[in-house]
């Protein structure tokens, strides 16, 4: 009976593994096939941030509610009424031929997997306890982390040798698979009926986050003193501050602010929000390295591959560090690890030296070690049992956020000084007649390339090519600065609140 009784733990423990690593997957895979995707769809670099940003929004406005609606139908079953809409997200991308039906396609994935991730925290937690549960999260965190890299060279693989497509027929079928087990592998757990929504909640937060978010990533294009970015603002600001009011008066709020209060919970939220912020910086440079280094879509993956090799190897070992070294020193370690590597693969793309940047990806990726993990450690450690799972919402409620408002600034960032440095040097050229935006797309659409070829005179196209890539190149490199100030000022004010509050964590 005892015997059984492991084997079953295991498989639903290797079960956990694989469905967290379909998140692993797809967002790797996509990262490195962003590049293929614009090129074949003749996407902007301002549209690619809405196809990134779609999963980030659907997630980020379900996962306010996610974790209530799993409470509510029992952790099965949630994710056999979700996996569905995934499989549907990738349908859709799979067959997208313009930026709309891919936006959607992404949005129907993140808001399947916004149910992923209270169903994980309930499946292993009412099926471990004790000194089991922290080996079942330590065993389907390492295999789920073997597709990280996984994602990485595999769409690189099939961006190289085939259509990114592919790769979401792998997706959804992975998805279906997933499926299909969790009638045999997951039992039907009892679902907590009376479970309130609180849909008036919902649907503020999801709206004014909507506006804020199209704020952050549309607003140097439509003018950031334009009626139509004030109005959204102010809508945003509207929204939120209704949200809090009803949050505030719930019985059982959406949010729990008063969580806030231990000095350990503060520093972990608040490292976590700034390095989140820069977590997608892994898209600008897949683009950047297919698009102005020449590199195939495997060679950029297998690049990038070195950024969470260390993660997947070194893991297993942090928790021993942590027993000997305090938190808050890894966590100074990270963060300066992060600018230090974010520092020499600017380094590396300025010197065109492929060496600097293998360097540059695998001190990089000791940063996610030293800092993502033992932060999580912080915050959970810093709190009882009982409260674990709201603090776990909350958690990855404001690090989704982060990492959708960072990615929003970065792109918009990037397209800005493209643009203005492409203004500048027509003006050089006394070319008029070419407008800016279609000038942009000569790098990525065949047709642009066409058009121009047709109506100009001969050499414009070269001249034009020459200057978007350049304006492209010193986009990246002023954008690449962005993150190196976040590790280094959120490492200051980490050791400053550490100093004030006299915590040695």
């Amino acid at each position: 009976m005892y015997a059984e009784e492991r084997k079953e733990k295991s498989i639903i423990t290797v079960f956990l593994g694989f469905l967290l690593g379909l998140v692993y997957f797809s967002n790797n895979s996509l990262i490195i096939a962003i590049s293929s995707i614009q090129q074949d769809l003749g996407i902007s670099t301002m549209n690619i941030n809405w196809v990134v940003n779609s999963y980030n929004i659907s997630i980020v406005s379900i996962l306010v509610i996610a974790g209530r609606i799993c409470d509510r139908l029992g952790s099965a079953r949630a994710l056999q009424y979700s996996l569905p809409i995934y499989v549907g997200g990738s349908l859709l991308i799979l067959f997208a031929q313009e930026t709309f039906v891919l936006v959607l396609g992404r949005f129907f994935q993140g808001w399947s997997l916004a149910f992923l991730y209270p169903c994980l925290a309930r499946v292993v937690t009412g099926n471990f306890q004790g000194k089991e549960l922290g080996k079942a999260i330590g065993l389907y965190n390492g295999i789920a982390s073997i597709f990280m890299p996984l994602g990485f060279f595999i769409g690189g693989w099939i961006c190289t040798y085939g259509t990114w497509r592919y790769i979401y027929i792998i997706d959804g079928g992975w998805g279906i698979i997933l499926w299909f087990l969790t009638f045999f592998l997951l039992k039907k757990d009892s679902p907590k009926k009376h479970t309130k929504i609180h849909i008036p909640g919902f649907l503020l937060f999801s709206a004014g986050l909507v506006c804020f978010i199209a704020v952050i990533m549309e607003g140097k294009v439509w003018g950031w003193s334009s009626p139509l970015s004030l109005t959204l603002f102010g809508g945003a600001l509207l929204f939120f501050f209704l949200f809090y009011l009803v949050n505030r008066k719930a019985k059982d709020p959406l949010l729990h602010f008063q969580l806030f209060r231990s000095p350990s919970t503060i520093a972990a939220f608040f490292v976590m929000f700034s390095v989140s912020t820069v977590y997608l910086i892994s898209v600008i440079w897949s683009i950047y390295l297919q698009a102005h280094f020449f590199l195939s879509p495997l060679a950029a993956g297998t690049l990038l591959l070195l950024t969470v090799v260390p993660t997947v190897f070194f893991s297993p070992f942090i928790g021993s560090l942590i027993d000997r070294v305090h938190i808050g020193r890894l966590i100074s370690l990270g963060l300066l690890l992060g600018a230090a590597g974010t520092g020499i693969i600017l380094l590396g793309l300025n010197q065109n030296h492929i060496w600097i940047l293998v360097l540059g990806f695998v001190v990089y990726g000791n940063y996610l070690i030293f800092c993502r993990t033992p932060t999580s450690i912080l915050l959970y450690s810093s709190i009882e049992p009982a409260r674990r799972g709201k603090i776990f919402a909350v958690y990855k409620l404001w690090s989704q956020i982060a990492v959708l408002t960072g990615f929003s600034f970065l792109a918009a960032n990037m397209a800005s000084v493209e643009v203005n440095l492409i203004e500048e040097r027509f003006a050089e050229y006394q070319i008029t007649d070419i407008p800016i935006s279609e000038a942009r797309q000569v790098t990525i659409s065949k047709e642009a390339l066409e058009k121009i070829e047709a109506e100009y005179p001969v050499g414009t196209v070269d001249l034009v090519k020459k200057i978007v890539q350049q304006a492209g190149v010193e986009g990246l490199e002023s954008t690449m600065w962005v993150p190196i100030y976040i590790f280094l000022l959120t490492f200051l004010l980490f050791n400053l609140y550490c100093w004030k509050t006299k915590s040695t964590f």
